[in-house]
Order: C-alpha cells, then sequence, then structure tokens
C-alpha cells in the first residue's frame, strides 16, 4: 500500500512538474533516460542581451533530489527535498499557497511532493517573462531565498553569449541566486539582479513505450533579470531661431515583479547641457501607456518642465503601483501582484524652443531613466541613460562695403524673411551692419528658401532696394550625440547686384555706392540706374519745357 501511494504521489508530481515551470522546464525529448547518477548536472540559462551575464556572479543551493525508480516503461519520479532544509522548504510552500496546507511536522511525507499532489494547492508556471504566473511559485522561490538563501554557496557558470552553463555535483532541482546589479552609468549596459530562479538539472524517464522517453526537464530556463533601454528622436535636426523642436522619448515599464511595493520608482528625466539656446514650451508635454494618454497629477507627476529649467523629469511610480499593486498602502514586505503593465510602452512626448544659434556642434539633449534594480531592496537603483540627439541651425553673415574704396559701412539694415508666406512685413529677423560693415542672421536651418532685403542704406549711400534668396544645404553624418556637421553650402540666387559670393561659405560681401554712377548696368543696378536716368531726363524735359513757355511769354509781353 505504501509503494502504490508513493507511486501515484510521483506520478502526480511528474505531471505537474512537466507543466508549471516551477523547477523543470519541459522540451523536446531527444536524450536518453537519465537516471540521478550524477551525469545529467548541468543548468542552462538563456537571455535576450549577453549584458544580462556581464558582471554577475552567482550562488546556487540544492533543494530537492529527483527519486526515479521504477523500469522501463514502467518509471516514475519524485521531488525528495534535501536533508537539512525540509522545515524551511514547508515553511516556503506554505507561504506561497495558503498557511499550514502542509504539516508543520510532515511526518515523513516530503513537502514538495505532499504540496504537488493538492488538487487546489500546486505551485503555477512561472518560467516565462515576467515570472509571475499566479504568484505561487514566485513567492515560493522568494521566501526560500529569504530563508536559505546563506547558505547557497558561490558557483561560476561558463558564459558564451546570450546562454550561461552552472555544471553541479548532482542533479536536482536547484535554488540560484544572482549577487549583483550592474550600473548602466559604469558600463555600456546596465541590468538588473534576477529575482530567484528554480531550475532543475536534466530529467528523461521512460513511463510509457516509447524510445524517446518523457522529458520532465530539458535543463534550461531564461535568466530572470532585465536591460532597461530608453530612446529618443527628434522630428527634424535642423531647426530655425524661434521655431520649436518636437522631440519623442521612448521606453518600457521594466519587469516588476517580485519587487517590495513599498518604495518602489520609475522616473524618466532629459536634460540639456548647462546654457543651451533652449526652453520648453509649456502645454506640450504629454505622457502614454501603450498609445492611452495618462492625466498629470493624477496617474504621473512633473518636475521642472519650465522655461528657466535645462531639465525634466516625469515620475512614473504612482501610475504603477496603482496598476500593479493597488489602492490598498502596501506593508513593508508587500510585493507587486499584477504584471499587467511589465513590457507596456511608454512615450514622452514635448517640444522645446530654439531660442538662439547653436553653433556646428549642436545642441545635445540626452535622456536617462531611473528604476530599482534589485528585487529585495528598493533603495538600490540604477540610471540608464540614452542615447543623445543633436539639433543644428546655422548663421548667415553680410558683410557691407564701399564699392570703390572697400570701406566697411555701418548702419546699413537687413531682414530675411521665408520665400513662402514671409514679407518684410512679417520678417524672422532685422539686423544692422556693425563699424566693421558686419551683420548676422543666426540660427537659420537648411532646406528652407530665405529672402534676404535690404531695407535701409547707409547713410550717404543710394538704397537700390537689393533682395536675394538664400537656401542653406547642410550634410550632418553620425548618430546621436556622436552626430556632426560635415558639409554647409550656402547657394545665393536672384538679382544680387555686384556682390562677392562664394556659394559654399556662410559670408557674403555687399558692394554698395553713393553715386549711381558707380553702379553696373545689369540686373537691379541696371534697373535702378535706367530709373533714375529717365526720371532725370524726363525732369529735365519738363525744365526745358517750363523755361520755353517762360522765353515765349517774355516775348509776348
Amino acid at each position: 500500500m505504501k509503494g502504490m501511494f508513493k507511486r501515484a504521489l510521483a506520478g502526480v508530481a511528474a505531471a505537474a512538474l512537466a507543466a508549471t515551470g516551477l523547477a523543470l522546464s519541459a522540451g523536446a525529448a531527444n536524450a536518453a533516460v537519465a537516471t540521478d547518477d550524477g551525469t545529467n548536472t548541468t543548468v542552462t540559462l538563456n537571455a535576450e542581451y549577453a549584458a544580462q551575464f556581464t558582471g554577475h556572479t552567482y550562488k546556487a543551493i540544492k533543494i530537492a533530489d529527483y527519486d526515479v525508480y521504477g523500469t522501463s516503461p514502467n518509471q516514475v519520479f519524485s521531488l525528495k527535498t534535501v536533508d537539512g532544509i525540509k522545515t524551511q522548504v514547508t515553511a516556503a510552500v506554505n507561504a506561497a499557497i495558503a498557511p499550514e496546507i502542509v504539516p508543520t511536522d510532515p511526518a515523513g511525507i516530503d513537502p514538495l511532493a505532499w504540496a504537488q499532489q493538492q488538487d487546489d494547492a500546486k505551485l503555477d508556471d512561472s518560467r516565462e517573462s515576467p515570472y509571475l504566473g499566479d504568484g505561487t511559485t514566485r513567492k515560493f522561490a522568494d521566501a526560500l531565498r529569504d530563508s536559505i538563501g546563506d547558505q547557497a554557496k558561490e558557483v561560476t557558470p561558463s558564459v558564451a553569449g546570450t546562454q550561461a552553463t552552472f555544471t553541479f555535483d548532482t542533479p536536482g532541482l536547484w535554488l540560484i541566486l544572482d549577487q549583483d546589479t550592474v550600473d548602466a552609468i559604469e558600463t555600456a549596459t546596465g541590468s538588473s539582479k534576477a529575482v530567484s530562479m528554480l531550475v532543475g538539472t536534466p530529467l528523461t524517464i521512460n513511463k510509457t513505450d516509447t524510445s524517446e522517453g518523457t522529458v520532465i526537464s530539458n535543463g534550461t530556463a531564461n535568466v530572470k533579470n532585465q536591460v532597461v533601454n530608453i530612446a529618443k528622436t527628434v522630428d527634424d535636426n535642423t531647426v530655425q531661431r524661434g521655431e520649436n523642436a518636437k522631440y519623442t522619448l521612448s521606453t518600457k515599464i521594466p519587469n516588476y515583479v517580485g519587487y517590495k511595493v513599498q518604495g518602489y520608482s520609475f522616473t524618466i528625466t532629459d536634460e540639456f547641457d548647462d546654457g543651451a539656446p533652449m526652453e520648453y514650451v509649456s502645454g506640450t508635454l504629454h505622457v502614454s501607456v501603450d498609445g492611452t494618454e495618462l492625466t498629470v497629477d493624477d496617474e504621473y507627476t512633473v518636475t521642472g518642465f519650465d522655461q528657466s529649467s535645462k531639465t525634466f523629469t516625469v515620475d512614473l511610480s504612482k501610475y504603477i503601483v496603482q496598476q500593479g499593486f493597488g489602492a490598498d498602502e502596501p506593508g513593508e514586505n508587500d510585493t507587486f501582484t499584477d504584471a499587467a503593465l511589465v513590457g507596456k510602452s511608454v512615450t514622452v512626448t514635448y517640444e522645446a524652443k530654439v531660442t538662439g544659434p547653436t553653433g556646428t556642434t549642436g545642441v545635445l539633449n540626452t535622456p536617462s531613466l531611473t528604476y530599482p534594480n534589485d528585487p529585495t531592496s528598493n533603495e538600490s537603483k540604477d540610471t540608464v541613460p540614452g542615447p543623445g540627439v543633436k539639433v543644428f541651425n546655422f548663421d548667415y553673415t553680410i558683410v557691407k562695403k564701399d564699392k570703390t574704396t572697400g570701406a566697411a559701412l555701418e548702419g546699413a539694415t537687413f531682414v530675411i524673411y521665408r520665400a513662402d508666406g514671409g514679407s518684410a512685413d512679417n520678417a524672422l529677423q532685422t539686423v544692422t551692419t556693425d563699424r566693421d560693415g558686419r551683420a548676422t542672421f543666426a540660427g537659420l536651418e537648411d532646406d528652407v528658401e530665405y529672402v534676404i532685403e535690404e531695407t535701409g542704406a547707409p547713410a550717404g549711400y543710394l538704397d537700390v532696394d537689393l533682395k536675394f534668396n538664400l537656401e542653406i544645404d547642410a550634410t550632418i553624418e553620425g548618430e546621436h550625440e556622436n552626430a556632426e556637421v560635415k558639409d554647409v553650402t550656402y547657394e545665393v540666387t536672384g538679382d544680387v547686384l555686384d556682390l562677392a559670393v562664394d556659394g559654399s561659405t556662410s559670408t557674403v560681401t555687399v558692394n554698395n555706392v553713393k553715386s549711381i554712377t558707380e553702379l553696373p548696368l545689369t540686373g537691379a543696378a541696371g534697373t535702378a540706374l535706367f530709373t533714375v536716368l529717365g526720371l532725370l531726363i524726363a525732369g529735365a524735359g519738363a525744365l526745358v519745357y517750363m523755361k520755353s513757355r517762360s522765353v515765349k511769354h517774355a516775348l509776348r509781353g
């Protein structure tokens, strides 16, 4: 009778464990029948990124042996808790399922096997991200971490890219504990400390007549930590002074399963360099999760988004706690019980006004996010920097000179406006030449056709209605903070008088004259000259006519 009970118990345990991933990950049956002879003692953890293993060390402790018995094709197995930790395992099962389901004095009944045979007390599947399932296995593993984690011994895996293979001395069920968090500030990519991991070494038994056998565990699992990233884009990387640059920040809500609720935080920060000619535009900041816009103050808070600030922070802690735990006030040891938000996309959009020239180095704007990276303590946080983006604009300088002497001319006034819909009446900028004859239009963008018009000549010089078009073409190479201006050309077209123009430079010389006879006989100058001559001839004719009338009148008199 006792043997029948043991075989029935083992069968229930095998079926349950093969389905749950409590520790045993079922897979393709391609191995020979395994026994507990010490030959199948490896566990392989798989990662999405190699950085999930970089800088991490591990400890492990065996939780249970595989108790395999019977002969093919009637093999069965059960778990047998390791001697010396049965009390802690019993308490962990009770903590995960319900108080006192497993007798405090199990009287020879193994607590793991006992729990597995209960219809309403089975540990669940938590092998896939976010590693929660219905919460029972997560609680079980964390309770073991807290009660026997200090007995775990160091174990060094063999790491190859996105796989880490652990070799233990005996087969069975092992608790693997990550010992480290890796800060992104100190390395190229940061990674969190993994939550506690229960993994079984490979086990295949023959309980049917199939030659392949039945795989109970393939000895693999996902490493239960994460690499969190943030990205940033700008709609246009050349922006004219006075216009707004439009930015987008993108990230995902990290896995908070197994983390303590009290003190949990998740923030996104955006920062310009000090002195950058940028200011945040009120009313343009929007935050959404999976496309649904959140309500400021009710679901998140913002600090620093104003004209006087060069940085702001969006705090989503309130929203994650509300959605992942509920409205109740969390206790000191409460952990998140709802994983619905894990992996959801977070988008922050805003605009910043360009208030001045950027120079050819551009204006850098860098994002970052901060989150707890140790499931045992929210005091440990990682700040993950994202790739910065740059915006550029370009200056264009006019030099006013005397055509005959080459002397610099002070006091000439110019305006600039867009050819499409602009005019001198709604000019973007108005500049006046200084004592060196120079005046600069600062902060222009490329791929825009501008019109430059002289609206006032220097004292003593002719005003000949100078007007010409300007278009800037910039080549920007590199990405993010490494973006740089490689080439800029300045193309001048239209009626430009006697200008010394070099289409590849940012400076143009405009000559002026005191006498109309100094002007060339082409373009606007020619038009101006002929107009003036016409007026002079007409005036002279009128004078001759008047004098003739006066002579005739005198003779008649």
